[in-house]
C-alpha cells in the first residue's frame, strides 16, 4: 500500500491546477509546493490607538498533516507535527487541532484509542488544543490513516519597510506576505536538519528483523533516533531574521522540497549535492538497500530562500541554535532544476514524476 503524497507533476495536473489561485478571501495555497493556505481575516482593531494597531492585520492560516499506523505506531502524534511543521514554515502560531481518521473495517478500536490517547498527551505537552475531529471506515483492511488539520493565526502590518519607524522589535509581527520582498535569481537555498533522517529511521526498524543484514543491532537502533522531528525551531530562527520564504521537508524528501518552493516563486535550482546536511549512518543505510538518501521522507527538515545579503545572519542564528544547516543551493533564471555533485562531477535534474 502507498501512502503519503503523490508526485509534483500528478499533483500540478490533476488536483491544484484546477482550484482557483486567489480569491478575496484565500490568499495562497492552491498552488503546488504551497503546505499552508493564508486566510485574509481583518484589519486593524477596535478603537486603534496608534498608527501601528491600525494597521495591524489577522490572518487565519490552514495547514494539514498526515500519518497512517502503516508507516508508525504514534500516527496521531505524526500528523499533528508535521501539521504544525507546515504552519510554521508561514510564520503562524497554532491555535486548534482536528483530526480526521480514516480505518479499515478490521481495524481494531484499542488501536483507535490509543492513537487518541497519545495525540491528547502530546498536545497537552506541546501547549495545543485538539477541537474535535471525523472518524469513518474506508472498507476493508486493518490500517488507520489520519490527517491533522490545524488551524493557526499571523499578525502581520501592511505595507511597512525596514526603516518604518513604527516597525515592532519584538519579531512577532510578520510583514504583509503581499508586499514582501520577492525571491530572486541569486537567492541561497539553506537546508536544515539532517536530510533522510526519519525515513532512515523507518528502515532501520524494519531491518532491525531481518537476520540477513549487515548492521549491528545496537547500530540500528542509533539509525531508529531521527532526532527532531518538528520543523518550528528552524523556521523561528529564520524568521527572526526577516526571511519568510520556507517549505518543510516532508515526503519525497529534500530533493523535492528544494525542487517545489523553487517552482512556486517562478525560479530553477542549482544544488550542490554535498552541502545538504545527511547522517552517515543515513547514506550508509541506504547505500545498502539501494536507496537515494535525499528522496527518504525528512520530517523535521525545512528548505528556506535566503537573500544573499542576509545570509551570514542566517547561518549564524542557526548555529546559536545548535541546528545543523547547509547553504545548499541557488535560485536560477533558467527553469531547470538541478543537482550537482563535486565529488562525482555529475550532474541530473530533479525527477519530478518520481518524487
Amino acid at each position: 500500500m502507498r501512502y503519503g503524497t503523490v508526485s509534483g507533476l500528478w499533483l500540478d495536473r490533476s488536483v491544484t491546477r484546477h482550484l482557483h489561485k486567489k480569491t478575496d478571501r484565500i490568499l495562497s495555497g492552491n498552488t503546488p509546493g504551497e503546505d499552508f493556505a493564508l486566510l485574509r481575516e481583518f484589519h486593524g482593531v477596535d478603537a486603534p490607538q496608534t498608527a501601528l494597531e491600525n494597521r495591524l492585520c489577522h490572518k487565519l492560516v490552514l495547514a494539514d498533516g498526515f500519518a497512517s499506523t502503516e508507516e508508525v505506531k504514534q500516527a496521531a502524534v505524526l500528523a499533528m507535527i508535521r501539521a504544525d511543521n507546515n504552519l510554521a514554515a508561514s510564520g503562524a502560531s497554532p491555535l486548534a487541532f482536528r483530526l480526521s481518521l480514516v480505518m479499515g473495517t478490521d481495524c481494531p478500536e484499542s488501536v483507535v484509542r490509543r492513537e487518541m490517547q497519545e495525540a491528547v498527551r502530546f498536545a497537552e505537552r506541546s501547549g495545543w488544543e485538539i477541537a474535535g475531529g471525523n472518524t469513518v471506515f474506508s472498507g476493508p483492511g486493518d490500517q488507520l490513516s489520519i490527517t491533522a488539520t490545524v488551524v493557526g493565526e499571523m499578525l502581520s502590518l501592511s505595507g511597512f519597510s525596514d526603516s518604518d519607524s513604527t516597525q515592532p522589535e519584538n519579531g512577532k509581527l510578520k510583514q504583509d506576505r503581499e508586499s514582501e520582498n520577492k525571491c530572486k535569481a541569486g537567492d541561497v537555498v539553506i537546508v536544515t536538519g539532517h536530510a533522510g533522517a526519519f525515513g532512515a529511521s523507518l528502515l532501520a526498524e524494519t531491518l532491525q528483523a531481518d537476520p540477513n543484514q549487515p548492521f549491528a543491532q545496537n547500530y540500528l537502533v542509533k539509525i531508529t533516533n531521527p532526532g527532531c522531528l518538528s520543523a518550528r525551531p528552524a523556521a523561528e530562527v529564520i524568521h527572526a531574521c526577516g526571511v519568510n520564504e520556507m517549505k518543510d521537508v516532508s515526503f519525497g524528501g529534500v530533493y523535492r522540497a528544494i525542487s517545489e518552493i523553487a517552482a512556486r516563486n517562478g525560479f530553477g535550482v542549482t544544488v550542490l549535492n554535498e552541502a545538504i546536511p545527511i547522517r552517515q549512518d543515513t547514506i550508509e543505510i541506504c547505500e545498502y538497500l539501494k536507496l537515494n538518501p535525499y528522496e527518504l521522507c525528512g520530517t523535521g527538515g525545512l528548505v528556506a530562500v535566503c537573500p544573499e545579503e542576509k545570509l551570514d545572519e542566517v547561518a549564524d542564528a542557526l548555529r546559536k541554535a545548535g541546528i545543523p544547516y547547509g547553504a545548499a543551493g541557488v535560485l536560477t533564471e533558467e527553469k531547470a532544476r538541478k543537482i550537482y555533485s563535486q565529488k562525482s562531477g555529475r550532474e541530473r535534474f530533479i525527477d519530478d514524476y518520481r518524487i
